[in-house]
């Protein structure tokens, strides 16, 4: 029902695509809806209905269905120095009593010439028991009853809604922890007769406040368009999802769009990952078929060989981790010497094939760096010994955009193959990152480190397999990467070195030793060695004419 504050209010407009609901004291939705009046509404008078010039009092009514409908007894008393009879009629059914700062009130029934009964429009704001001297409250005739025609035009579109960042309608994104994403929408008036500073074009729903936080900002720009910004960041460390509404609250049914609906879940995004930047730039051709080199004619890659597997911490010889590198079934396993050699190693791709070309390698699984795809690498990444503060760097791809790995992502560093010749040779570490890492201490396997300035130092040789992960608590996705190393020219192992540099300088001092002992005893050894080969010499010439005479004597 309509309501008026004052009979000198002008007509106004007032448009809305969706209908609100109040709820009735019987539990059903009541749709209401929004209009304007397009002429001025005739203000009943004293002639028209006697009524007018008594005092009003508005009584609980008495009756229990009446009462359910929270309808009231309206009671008028003649007014001072007045004489009224047959103050209420049947005609009055269907009309309004309008009491100013008060609910306004539908006669639906006449109880007799003092007593009607009606219906309030705002049962919360009933003045019970109170009476209002004449001239205090009016009558308006809203009703049907007396021949009263009323018509519903729907309006035109007045306003048009804008999302300034062109994001499709029933939009869906997916926010990580800590993301944050802004929005903006602006409404622009279109064919109106003045503008409406005062009343706020839009408004803003958010379905499940529990999970994000919205910031807002809503403002008025020169072209006499509305404009809304807000913000929504994902701070809580839980999942889920809520749609954010942004409805045009002056739409008429005739806009194309009255509502903005913008669907959030806060979860891992599609297609988020983490990926190692290379120190050295190669094509994915030159991985697969080439031999690239740098400026010194340095071999960047290497070729491992077939059924490859890293060293373990008893020697290159005895290779214990599980991870087959270049694999084909059909040729034998290298350095498997060893019974814990023999027991350790499965193939993964290549199982239960005869043959490499059965494997079905594809080119994106030999160039990649998962110890899932260990069979199908070919090739890796060749460094000189020793290797010195190897910078670490990462970027997290989020939708188009690359982002650098760093704080409050910290990472833990694994080598797959459990070798452990190696070390985090610099971190940046930051008083947020000592006291993360003391709290994860006992609940993480691994070392936390910051990922800002992170380098390695590698003091083994061959092949280096490593894998670095993002702590949980930071992000909703699983983010880790891996990248291998291949350390050549390396010096020998324990104790061989060690070994070759006493055997080499035994004999060195050997031999300074004896030439020492020659020139102090002065022994021309030439001369002995000359003198036994002569001897030699002479006694077989002299058997040989010996043997030379016999035969002639014979």
């Amino acid at each position: 029902f309509p309501q008026h504050s004052s009979l000198s209010s002008p007509p106004c407009k007032l448009f809305s695509h969706s209908l609100p609901h109040l709820l009735s004291p019987l539990g059903f939705n009541i749709p209401v809806g929004h209009s304007f009046i397009i002429s001025f509404l005739k203000v009943l008078t004293r002639i028209d209905c006697p009524f007018l010039k008594g005092q009003a009092t508005l009584l609980q009514a008495d009756t229990e269905a009446v009462t359910m409908f929270n309808s009231f007894a309206l009671l008028a008393k003649e007014g001072k120095n007045s004489s009224i009879s047959n103050i209420f009629r049947q005609s009055d059914i269907e009309k309004s009593v309008v009491i100013p700062g008060y609910s306004s009130f539908l006669i639906i029934d006449i109880e007799d010439d003092l007593n009607a009964l009606a219906h309030p429009t705002m049962p919360n704001q009933v003045p019970f028991n109170k009476s209002f001297q004449p001239y205090t409250w009016f009558l308006y005739d809203f009703g049907t009853k007396n021949q009263r025609k009323w018509k519903i035009k729907v309006d035109d579109c007045r306003y048009r809604i804008q999302e300034v960042s062109d994001l499709p309608k029933n939009a869906i994104k997916y926010m990580d922890l800590g993301e944050m994403n802004t929005f903006t929408f602006r409404v622009t008036p279109v064919d109106i007769g003045f503008p409406v500073f005062h009343i706020p074009l839009m408004k803003l729903v958010v379905g499940n406040p529990s999970l994000f936080e919205v910031k807002t900002k809503e403002y008025w720009d020169d072209t006499d368009s509305y404009i809304i910004e807000f913000s929504v960041t994902s701070k809580f460390n839980k999942q889920g999802k809520s749609s954010v509404a942004v409805i045009l609250t002056r739409a008429s049914l005739i806009c194309d769009i009255s509502t903005f609906v913008i669907t959030l879940k806060t979860a891992c995004s599609y297609g988020k990952s983490m990926h190692y930047i290379s120190p050295v730039l190669i094509s994915p051709e030159n991985w697969l078929h080439g031999d690239p080199k740098d400026d010194h004619g340095f071999k960047l890659l290497t070729q491992l060989p077939v059924n490859y597997r890293p060293p373990s911490v008893l020697g290159i010889a005895v290779p214990l981790t599980d991870n087959f590198y270049n694999a084909d079934p059909s040729k034998p396993r290298m350095r498997d010497y060893f019974e814990k050699s023999k027991t350790s190693g499965t193939y993964k791709k290549c199982a239960n094939k005869s043959s490499r070309a059965k494997c079905n390698c594809t080119d994106n699984e030999k160039l990649s760096f998962s110890v899932a795809f260990s069979d199908c690498k070919e090739k890796a990444l060749r460094m000189k010994y020793p290797v010195r503060k190897l910078p670490i760097h990462f970027v997290i791809k989020s939708k188009s955009t690359y982002n650098h790995l760093k704080s409050p992502y910290f990472v833990t560093i694994t080598e797959v193959n459990q070798r452990t010749n190696w070390e985090v040779a610099g971190s940046n570490a930051t008083p947020s990152m000592l006291k993360m890492r003391a709290y994860l201490k006992g609940k993480l396997n691994a070392t936390l480190y910051n990922p800002d300035a992170l380098t390695l130092n590698i003091y083994g040789s061959e092949l280096f397999h490593f894998r670095v992960s993002v702590i949980p608590g930071v992000s909703f996705c699983n983010l880790f990467d891996e990248f291998q190393i291949y350390v050549d020219d390396a010096p020998l192992a324990f104790p061989g070195q060690y070994l070759t540099i006493s055997l080499t300088a035994v004999l060195i001092g050997g031999i300074i030793f004896v030439t020492f002992m020659v020139q102090v005893y002065d022994v021309n050894i030439w001369k002995k060695i000359k003198s036994r080969s002569w001897r030699k010499n002479k006694i077989g010439t002299t058997s040989e004419l010996v043997k030379t005479n016999a035969q002639m004597n014979v």
